[in-house]
């Protein structure tokens, strides 16, 4: 089953929006952010749902891997950015592969194989952003595995309804951890000033001895892509947990599991 809510609304995909591979765009970033907070808490529903149907079984070891779906490469300087910062393991498998049914299998993984086609440097600044501090247990790799484990230990077997209320609660602690993520690394990266020159009565030129290097250019677009992002997290201020999106996450679900 397709998921028609699984959808992309600013990128090269786009048949009416201009794009350039080497400008970072608001809307670009925009896009990215807010389908990073659309498609966790849609894997996040789908593992509620997992354990609430008997396909997860209680204390399942969930572990964080990387990407084994993917639904673009991207192409012509472009990369193909995962909304999700990465994939997880249930019991010693991919978390999709968990049920039998291959529908099911199919569904599951949809999460997991979105992408938003963004320029190179915002990608590299993903990748900062995803294993910021990972050791100390920081950044987005580790809040998005503790936000499976979580809506695992706190869903039990009812057969039908989650609890969105332990949802809600589960997301919120996400959506914080998201946005301590990239202020954390926002924080550690030094203003970079790109220097230039005043020159009389026309106003300031650029000297191209003081002219920015490529290094320095892409070193700004990563820390744009990371500030722009930071940015719509905190305009939304915690959007994303939709509960009609919850629903029909739970209703295809009901209906994908009946196919069998």
């Amino acid at each position: 089953m397709k998921r028609q809510y699984l959808r992309r609304e600013w990128d090269y995909r786009s048949l009416d929006t201009a794009t350039a591979n080497s400008f970072i765009g608001p809307e670009q970033m925009a896009n990215h952010s807010i389908a990073r907070l659309r498609c966790s808490l849609i894997a996040g529903t789908d593992l509620s749902l997992m354990r609430t149907n008997g396909l997860l079984l209680p204390g399942t070891p969930i572990l964080t891997t990387g990407a084994f779906v993917q639904d673009d490469k991207g192409h012509n300087g472009w990369h193909a950015a995962h909304a999700v910062p990465c994939g997880l393991i249930g019991g010693g498998r991919p978390i999709h592969q968990v049920p039998s049914s291959l529908a099911m299998q199919t569904f599951l993984a949809e999460p997991y194989r979105v992408t938003n086609v963004v320029p190179g440097a915002a990608n590299v600044g993903d990748r900062r952003v995803e294993a910021f501090r990972q050791r100390d247990g920081k950044g987005l790799i580790n809040a998005f595995g503790r936000f499976a484990r979580s809506v695992l230990a706190r869903s039990v077997v009812t057969g039908k309804s989650i609890d969105r209320g332990m949802l809600y609660s589960a997301y919120s602690e996400l959506f914080r951890d998201y946005v301590e993520s990239f202020e954390g690394l926002i924080s550690c990266l030094p203003e970079q000033q790109l220097k230039g020159k005043a020159s009389g009565p026309g106003g300031t030129v650029v000297d191209l001895e003081f002219a920015p290097t490529a290094a320095e250019c892409k070193e700004e677009d990563v820390r744009s892509s990371l500030r722009l992002q930071l940015k719509t997290m905190k305009d939304l201020a915690g959007f994303g947990f939709s509960p009609h999106l919850v629903d029909e996450v739970e209703t295809d679900f009901h209906r994908t599991l009946a196919e069998g």
